[in-house]
């Protein structure tokens, strides 16, 4: 059977159902304290009121077990995922070379009059990890005799940008940004090495469709784990 959040000390009190939900909250939106004060327990609260009493109640021994807590089970979470789809640093890096590389023309046949048709005849699985979104419209155009069926595939390929990014850092071809600062094609700050870093990345690549499934479903692991007997944050802050 899982513990709860106040199952990590008995020595400690409860959390109060405020608490669970800022608690909750806090995990929910990135860990922004004042925030999660104002979502869980008080809408209207100045920003300044929020972060001091955000801060305060981040101090509480029940609110600091649970937090500690819910970070174990994330990590194990991450680990148990990173095992069961083996995802090393190898893998990784594969994965984002094959969104780096990808080029719009293995995708494409050219036609006799100089034209370009999207052709998926001959893709191999490298190429075909490059493909972010498929679109496949059928429909019918004209009318009565004139009337012809018309197939249109519309291809959306990965972030080369992002990619390169990631495996130019990693590669030590640039300077990592400073903490918190912005990065060309990062969508954010990026900083830190290492396969956590690069898993972070590969990750957020994974939940907009650009790796493959198995991943995205591991992340939606993780996330879960993190938060799980703490509740939903839905805001409704009394």
């Amino acid at each position: 059977m899982a513990q709860s959040p106040n199952d990590v000390d008995p020595r400690l009190p409860a959390l109060s159902p405020a608490e669970r939900r800022f608690v909750a909250c806090y995990l929910a939106n990135g860990r922004k304290g004042a925030k999660a004060w104002r979502e869980a327990v008080e809408a209207g609260a100045a920003p300044r009121v929020a972060s001091r009493k955000a801060a305060a109640w981040l101090a509480r021994d029940p609110v600091r077990a649970a937090l500690a807590r819910a970070e174990r089970r994330a990590r194990a979470r991450t680990g148990a995922v990173i095992e069961r789809y083996a995802i090393t640093e190898e893998r990784v890096l594969s994965e984002l070379a094959s969104l780096a590389f990808s080029r719009p023309m293995d995708l494409m046949r050219v036609t006799a009059d100089g034209g370009a048709v999207v052709d998926l005849s001959a893709l191999d699985e490298r190429q075909a990890a490059a493909i972010a979104e498929l679109t496949v419209d059928e429909y019918v155009a004209g009318k009565g005799e004139e009337a012809r069926p018309v197939k249109r595939t519309r291809v959306k390929l990965a972030d080369k940008l992002r990619a390169l990014t990631l495996l130019g850092l990693r590669l030590g071809l640039w300077k990592r940004p400073a903490e918190g600062a912005r990065s060309p094609g990062l969508g954010g700050g990026f900083a830190g090495g290492g396969l956590s870093a690069l898993l972070a990345e590969a990750t957020r690549l994974a939940q907009e469709g650009a790796v493959n499934q198995e991943a995205r479903e591991g992340a939606q692991e993780t996330r879960e784990g993190a938060v799980e007997n703490l509740g939903e944050c839905d805001g409704d802050a009394s």
